[in-house]
């Protein structure tokens, strides 16, 4: 007999983060799940180096997604609006990310992987350093609406990037490990800019995150690029699943 109460199963199920379906969408629009050739004539290991590089901007593009969370009670007092004009500082990011990985997969035809993600990386460390110097309230929300157009190409250009230069052997572990970030980045996002807030001012969660950016841009640069990609159409029926 199970040990688990009647309707804990469904419980756990309604806990799911309100953002994890624009996430899922994300993972299949992207071309790692588009890609007509999967990996058939590519051998070769990825570095660890190269990898280590992907997790650390991985956990960098989560965080920027969610590092407003905790501080809306902050920001709502602060600027003289409502807890529910706060919240769309985290809103309004959602917004561009159901559409724009459809955009990025294309320009992905002719761009390479590495230098998508930099400039996305160079341009989110730069609104990042922005959030921490604007005043009025609603360059924060233009800044955050940017900020939504580019997390979706870092995480296109992430999951390509771990496509291409993975084995087909390592594929499996390769996107564990990525997944893995992106569920770290947003906890580390919301955790990490509570305390800096609680610690210093809420300014500094972007200052750091945005030095924390410009770090990622360096090391991505230092990363093997890769060829551009061939893309087939998506199955939009897994995105029910």
């Amino acid at each position: 007999v199970s040990g688990h109460r009647p309707g804990e199963a469904l419980r756990g199920e309604s806990e799911q983060p309100a953002s994890a379906p624009l996430l899922r969408l994300v993972l299949l629009l992207s071309p790692a799940c588009c890609r007509a050739d999967c990996q058939a004539d590519r051998p070769r290991e990825t570095s660890l180096s190269a990898m280590a590089a992907i997790l650390f901007t991985t956990v960098l593009a989560l965080s920027a997604l969610y590092v407003p969370q905790p501080l809306l009670p902050v920001l709502s007092a602060e600027f003289g609006v409502s807890r529910e004009t706060a919240a769309l500082l985290t809103t309004i990011s959602f917004i561009p990310l159901c559409l724009a990985p459809l955009f990025y997969g294309a320009l992905l035809e002719s761009v390479s992987t590495r230098k998508m993600l930099r400039w996305a990386v160079l341009l989110l460390a730069a609104t990042e350093g922005l959030m921490f110097l604007v005043e009025p309230f609603a360059w924060l929300m233009a800044l955050r609406f940017l900020q939504g157009l580019l997390i979706p190409a870092m995480l296109t250009s992430l999951m390509t990037y771990v496509s291409q230069v993975s084995a087909k052997s390592d594929m499996a572990r390769a996107m564990s490990w990525y997944i893995a970030a992106t569920i770290l980045g947003g906890f580390a996002g919301r955790a990490i800019s509570g305390l800096i807030a609680s610690l210093f001012h809420w300014r500094f969660s972007f200052l750091l995150l945005g030095v924390g950016l410009l770090v990622a841009w360096v090391w991505l640069g230092r990363i093997a690029d890769t060829d551009s990609v061939k893309l087939a159409r998506p199955n939009l029926k897994a995105i029910g699943g």
